[in-house]
């Protein structure tokens, strides 16, 4: 079984969250959160906390909260290839934009994009496509940092507004 992570870095107001647009690997050309591969036997927190070192080259808060972990089957060309386990996290701070600006690594493009055009699949920077469970993820992270936890209730409200309010 292949294991990734995801995180979602939210500015304290839930309006803007730091994205990556890749550069190679899983999801190249893409943006979304960051994260990547597990090694072999590794935490998933630890694994995070690495994958957001590596992937942005600037020192975030560790206090990532674990809020969903997918699992299933990765399908390649239409054809199953591997089981994967994907841990989600999240978390916010005060100061997202003192600490990032736009950053280039060997990873991809780190920058900061607004959360509802991210949500609602509008015109993102760059003119770049998220990838496709983006918008629900980050969706249920935001519900998460707000305590919510009435999902369907929330989708309806998302649908039905526009807004997570």
């Amino acid at each position: 079984m292949i294991q990734y992570t995801l995180g979602f870095m939210l500015s304290r107001s839930l309006k803007s969250v730091l994205v990556i647009n890749k550069k190679r690997g899983l999801h190249i050309g893409l943006i979304n959160g960051i994260g990547g591969r597990l090694g072999e036997g590794e935490d998933p927190l630890d694994g995070m906390i690495r994958e957001a070192k590596e992937e942005t080259c600037i020192d975030l808060p560790t206090a990532w909260s674990h809020y969903a972990t997918l699992s299933g089957v990765s399908y390649v060309d239409g054809t199953a290839s591997d089981h994967f386990r994907c841990w989600c996290f999240c978390q916010s701070m005060d100061n997202l934009y003192s600490k990032v600006g736009v950053i280039s690594t060997e990873e991809g493009r780190v920058y900061i994009e607004d959360v509802r055009s991210l949500i609602l699949g509008e015109s993102l920077i760059g003119g770049a496509a998220s990838v496709s469970n983006m918008p629900w993820l980050l969706f249920m992270a935001i519900n998460y940092l707000r305590g919510a936890t009435d999902y369907i209730h929330l989708i309806a409200e998302i649908r039905r507004t526009g807004c997570t309010r």
